[in-house]
């Protein structure tokens, strides 16, 4: 089992194996792993018997982009005021964001990680969109017209949508969409993440 083998590769490794910061000690049985971290906070992953695999915890770590040309998309996300991180590189751009890091990397780098091919960039609608929210309608104008002095492509002007709300499109250079909302059924709270209901 996935246990049997964390435990095997544990014990190879001398007690010393690739784990999160912050984790103080762990522990296993045969179907279930558990952490303690420092804060003292015990979290456990439980691998069922008929070989169930962990489940995966609620969160995005890294969004990345398919990019044409990095340098160009680069300075197109640092126009919006969006800051390139230390950790970033000739290869690829990181920018980190609240909560989450943006990541730009060649198109068909980016395919041939992902073990894929890559053919030439799409025409139309990708099947994806980004979204940043904002706190009024006032708001979502003003970024708009932001972006588009940055270089964007806007797609859809702002207008009241069907759902109550306010939004409007924008397109990166490489034609990556994002839409800029309000959204009164989801407010943001102080540090700008959607407040959505139970």
């Amino acid at each position: 089992s996935d246990i049997s083998v964390f435990v095997a590769e544990y014990k190879e490794s001398d007690g010393r194996p690739s784990l999160n910061p912050g984790l103080q000690r762990h522990s296993w049985t045969d179907t279930e792993l558990i952490y303690v971290y420092s804060s003292k906070e015990q979290i456990k992953n439980t691998n069922q018997e008929r070989g169930t695999p962990m489940p995966f915890e609620k969160r995005i770590n890294l969004v990345t982009l398919g990019v044409s040309d990095l340098k160009e998309a680069t300075a197109f996300y640092e126009r919006l005021g969006w800051k390139r991180s230390s950790a970033s590189s000739e290869a690829i751009t990181f920018i980190a964001l609240d909560g989450l890091v943006l990541g730009l990397f060649p198109r068909d780098e980016l395919a041939a990680d992902a073990g894929i091919g890559a053919p030439e960039r799409p025409k139309g609608f990708s099947g994806i969109t980004l979204a940043h929210n904002v706190r009024s309608e006032a708001e979502v104008d003003q970024m708009l017209a932001f972006a588009a002095t940055c270089g964007a492509t806007i797609t859809k002007q702002a207008e009241k949508v069907f759902w109550g709300g306010y939004s409007g499109y924008f397109a990166d250079p490489d034609g990556h969409l994002w839409e800029v909302a309000f959204n009164p059924l989801a407010p943001l709270d102080d540090e700008g993440r959607m407040q959505l209901p139970d």
